[in-house]
């Protein structure tokens, strides 16, 4: 996730639930990001779990 100049990464065990992998991130430093900003790795992350689960 890129926050202005700075880039942020951080991994967490996958889960078919997305909401177990957003807490789990909301434990990471992206956690800290304005709640806008972070709608946008909801959006990410619901993205991934539904095509990781269409395979």
């Amino acid at each position: 996730m890129r926050d202005g100049y700075d880039v942020l990464s951080e991994t967490v065990p996958y889960d078919t639930d997305t909401g177990r992998v957003l807490r789990a991130l909301a434990l990471t430093p992206l956690g800290t990001l304005p709640e806008a900003v972070f709608e946008a790795v909801r959006d990410v992350v619901g993205g991934v779990v539904e095509r990781a689960g269409a395979r």
